[in-house]
């Protein structure tokens, strides 16, 4: 099929596209090896979320699975001549756009537990109120807090720090604290988080897929959504497995095992989800994540080498659409 009848260029050069989940790609096609889309994987360096593409002799068109994965393709783009901008696909209106991706699934990624309703009700409404008075980061897209003992993007790991009271945890979050250790998982029994990351994902507003960093971290990783639930999907590396999952409002998500070292894990910046084995469409809303997470700071020798910073020190790579000055997410 033509590339005209399926994709539509902005014109003129003041022309403003919104970010899409298309790209059209110049100086990458046939007649710099590009054939299929093996080929285009190889030349952009095996972008996350890349699904189709229709290949030209000086151009390519290509589709991914949402438009954050398309832009942290265009900014992480090889130093190879490659020139990318964000183009519409004929009749896929913004809403079809963003609710393209698959609908959730039941299937959890080994090593993940998902506790819903962990917390009431009148719980969430207070906890939120007592998020909200404190200090809010904006220098990023979306707005943080941070509590512990940090983790700079420029040295990849976490920055040890002399730590008393609530410069450790906020008072509000030490009966929680104390649940997840007694009321969740075996392996979260010891589980003493010095580290807590505070998420603000308003509609729209997503993160990049990524692994916390092994020899920084413990396992495992835990999240507790308050506010509104969102897809957050996992990805195995090694074979390419996407697993959609829906977080609903008030629930804990334990991240141990395979699901934290072998998987990386992001969410699209969207403004709907597909949610269940009917694909309802979910506006999203205002929601904040609680991610907690303890300090490690040592050589890591896991079953899961591929994403091991110790064991494959490539794979310690900066998500490209996030700055060396931003923390942890």
């Amino acid at each position: 099929m033509s590339y005209r009848k399926v994709f539509k260029r902005s014109k003129g050069k003041s022309a403003a596209v919104e970010p899409t989940r298309h790209l059209f790609l110049a100086n990458c096609g046939h007649s710099s090896g590009i054939n299929d889309i093996n080929d285009l994987q190889e030349a952009l360096g095996h972008p996350h979320g890349l699904r189709e593409c229709i290949t030209e002799n000086n151009f390519t068109f290509a589709s991914f699975d949402s438009p954050e994965d398309a832009e942290a393709c265009r900014r992480g783009l090889p130093d190879a001549g490659i020139r990318a901008e964000f183009v519409t696909k004929r009749g896929e209106t913004h809403e079809t756009s963003e609710s393209w991706v698959s609908t959730t699934t039941d299937e959890l990624p080994p090593g993940l537990t998902l506790i819903p309703d962990f917390i009431t009700k009148e719980e969430e409404m207070k906890l939120m109120a007592r998020v909200d008075e404190g200090d809010w980061n904006t220098s990023i897209r979306r707005r943080v807090q941070h509590f512990g003992h940090t983790f700079s993007y420029t040295s990849l790991r976490a920055e040890e720090a002399d730590l008393t009271g609530d410069d450790i945890m906020p008072s509000y979050t030490r009966e929680l604290v104390r649940r997840i250790a007694t009321n969740s998982v075996e392996e979260a029994r010891e589980f003493i988080p010095d580290q807590l990351t505070i998420n603000e994902y308003m509609p729209g507003v997503g993160i990049a897929f990524h692994v916390d960093t092994h020899s920084a971290f413990e396992g495992p990783i835990v999240i507790l959504s308050i506010g509104a639930g969102i897809v957050l999907e996992f990805r195995r590396p090694s074979d390419g497995k996407a697993l959609p999952l829906w977080l609903p409002r008030r629930s804990l998500a334990i991240m141990g095992g395979e699901s934290r070292f072998g998987w990386v894990h992001g969410i699209a910046g969207r403004k709907t989800d597909r949610v269940g084995k009917n694909s309802e469409l979910v506006h999203r809303e205002r929601r904040i994540s609680l991610t907690f997470r303890q300090m490690k700071n040592s050589p890591c020798c896991c079953k899961w080498p591929v994403l091991c910073d110790t064991q494959n020190p490539s794979s310690l790579v900066l998500p490209s659409r996030v700055h060396s000055e931003e923390r942890l997410v």
